[in-house]
């Protein structure tokens, strides 16, 4: 989104003026998602290591968790899968550290996405069911959601049709009980 890059790249002077190194941490962190949304993944790898910097710097240990996992999500897309699970598994540490539970159970999604891809789908129904039953601790309807179509997924993969289907019959009930299109 071009207005949301001007927008940040006009604040960084001014967080610098003002040495606002955690602002600035966040706005190079923002600016790397919208490179990635973009497919441009050597900009988003840049902004996330002006933001890893900072983070380290200032031991933001959250805001490092969640830059890991987004260079992760960039690795990813990629196929550096290699790349990719030491960044999570450096996310997961940090938010395990912190029993910070609600961004855990997004990045053992993300493990699950890569196993699938490999298909190795055994390891991927683990990390997916990790993924699950924090999502089921926090009642995050919506990660439920994803979880049972992403286990549904794999255990069609396995033709293991009649688990598949339960995963995906609760998968598309939660999503309709919450309306959203993208779920349903």
């Amino acid at each position: 989104n071009v207005k949301s890059l001007n927008a940040y790249f006009k604040a960084i002077p001014l967080q610098k003026k003002i040495n606002d190194e955690k602002g600035l941490s966040y706005t190079y962190n923002n600016i790397g998602l919208i490179y990635s949304k973009q497919f441009n993944f050597k900009k988003a790898i840049e902004y996330y290591d002006m933001a890893l910097k900072l983070r380290k710097k200032n031991n933001d240990q959250l805001g490092l968790s969640a830059t890991y996992n987004n260079i992760g999500i960039v690795q990813k897309d990629q196929k550096n899968y290699k790349e990719a699970l030491i960044n999570y598994k450096a996310s997961i540490a940090i938010d395990s550290s912190l029993n910070e539970i609600y961004g855990m159970s997004g990045t053992y999604n993300n493990i699950g996405l890569i196993y699938s891809e490999l298909n190795d789908l055994n390891t991927a129904l683990v990390y997916y069911h990790k993924a699950l039953k924090i999502r089921e601790q926090v009642n995050d309807k919506r990660g439920i959601s994803n979880s049972c179509n992403n286990i549904g997924s794999v255990l069609h993969q396995q033709k293991k049709y009649d688990e598949a289907i339960i995963n995906y019959e609760r998968a598309l009930n939660i999503g309709l009980e919450i309306g959203t299109k993208d779920l349903i």
